[in-house]
């Protein structure tokens, strides 16, 4: 987990750069927001995610599968926080 968790922050941080070298301080505005949104539900998906692994290395397979729907609902949210920061992406790049 921890290599896919560097590559995304990784790549988050080039996507950061690049918005604050090519667009006006006006339009990074709402683009700053959207990766903080992005970089809250992936770390709320994380807390969830490393919860249930330590749960399986604990042997508590029950406990792991509990929390796996708050993890699915997690990543859902991951999604939409993502689609929300294309979205406004597309919608500079056509004006």
């Amino acid at each position: 987990m921890a290599p896919a968790i560097k590559a995304f922050n990784d790549h988050m941080a080039t996507l950061k750069r690049n918005v604050e070298e090519t667009v006006s301080q006006e339009t990074a505005q709402p683009l700053r927001a959207y990766f903080e949104g992005v970089a809250g539900t992936m770390r709320d998906m994380l807390q969830e995610a490393t919860f249930i692994v330590s749960s399986f290395e604990q042997g508590d397979a029950d406990k792991a599968g509990e929390r796996m729907a708050t993890m699915d609902r997690k990543y859902a949210l991951l999604n939409e926080a993502i689609g929300h920061l294309e979205q406004h992406v597309d919608t500079i790049q056509e004006a």
